[in-house]
C-alpha cells in the first residue's frame, strides 16, 4: 500500500467508501453562502403574498387532497410542502416556515424572504429566486411567480428547486437525481441525496447521530471510516477511478456564479 500515491488514496475514498457519490453545487462557488441562521436559530420565515396563479391538475399534487380546493388554498399547501422538503432533512438543522402577508413584494433592501406571484413577461419563466449575498450570507431572497396559467405538479417542483437557491445551492446538473438539477430524470417532489448533502454541507446538525458522520471535501457523504466497504464496492471504486481518472485530473469543479440576479 505505501507504494500507492496519496491522490489515489484520496479518490478511492471518494467514489468508494460510500455507497454512492453526491454531488452538489453551492450559489457561489468562490465561499460559502448561508442564511443568517444558526443551531439556536434555525428560523428563516417567507413572506407569501396570498396569490396564487391559476392552477390546472389539481388531483395529480399532494395526493390529490386539494383537487377541489381554490388556487390559493392549493398555493398554500404547496409552499407549506416545498418549505417542509428542505426543513425535513435529517443532519440539517435549518427550519422554514411561512407567513401570510399581503404586502410582500419583490424588493432586496427590505431584508424579507419573499414568495411573490406577478405577470412575467418572459413565457418561459414559472418562477426565479432572487438572491442577495453580503458577505457569505443570503441577507435576502425573493422568489417571483408567474401568475399565468400553470399546472399544480410542475409548480410544486419549481417552488422546491427555487428554494433551493434561496438556501445557497445552485445548479448540480452532474446528478440525475438533483432537483436543483435541470437534467433530473425523475419528477417527483422528494430531493435527491446530493440535494440532501448540499444542505447538510450548509446547515449541518451537530446533534445528529446516525450512520452519516461528516461530509469529505470532494462532495459525498461519508460513513463511519471504522467500516470497510464491501468487495464490491471496492473494485467498484477502482472502476470508476479508471474511468473517472481524466476528468478527477484536468477538469476543474463547476463553480456557480454570485447570483444577486433572478435565477431560473
Amino acid at each position: 500500500m505505501r507504494f500507492i500515491p496519496k491522490w489515489v488514496i484520496a479518490v478511492y475514498l471518494c467514489f468508494s467508501v460510500t455507497p454512492i457519490a453526491f454531488s452538489f453545487v453551492l450559489l457561489d462557488g468562490l465561499q460559502k453562502p448561508v442564511l443568517p441562521v444558526s443551531e439556536d436559530n434555525p428560523v428563516i420565515t417567507f413572506h407569501w403574498d396570498g396569490k396564487a396563479p391559476g392552477l390546472k391538475d389539481k388531483d395529480k399534487v399532494l395526493e390529490g387532497n386539494y383537487a377541489f380546493a381554490s388556487d390559493a388554498e392549493l398555493m398554500g399547501a404547496l409552499i407549506d410542502n416545498a418549505l417542509a422538503t428542505w426543513s425535513n432533512v435529517s443532519g440539517s438543522y435549518l427550519r422554514l416556515e411561512s407567513e401570510l402577508d399581503i404586502n410582500a413584494d419583490v424588493e432586496k433592501e427590505d431584508r424579507l424572504f419573499s414568495l411573490v406571484v406577478k405577470s412575467e413577461s418572459n413565457i418561459s419563466t414559472a418562477a426565479g429566486a432572487i438572491p442577495t449575498i453580503e458577505e457569505g450570507v443570503i441577507v435576502d431572497c425573493d422568489i417571483k411567480i408567474a401568475s399565468r396559467s400553470t399546472g399544480a405538479k410542475e409548480l410544486a417542483y419549481t417552488l422546491i428547486h427555487e428554494l433551493g437557491h434561496c438556501l445557497g445551492l445552485g445548479h448540480a446538473h452532474s446528478n440525475y437525481n438533483a432537483i436543483m438539477g435541470y437534467s433530473r430524470s425523475r419528477r417527483d417532489l422528494s430531493l435527491g441525496n446530493d440535494d440532501k448533502a448540499g444542505l447538510i454541507f450548509l446547515y449541518p446538525d451537530s446533534y445528529y447521530d446516525s450512520e452519516v458522520k461528516e461530509l469529505v471535501s470532494c462532495g459525498v457523504i461519508k460513513h463511519d471510516s471504522a467500516k470497510v466497504p464491501p468487495p464490491n464496492q471496492f473494485f467498484a471504486g477502482f472502476l470508476l477511478l479508471g474511468l473517472l481518472f481524466p476528468a478527477v485530473f484536468y477538469i476543474k469543479n463547476p463553480k456557480a456564479k454570485n447570483c444577486s440576479r433572478a435565477i431560473p
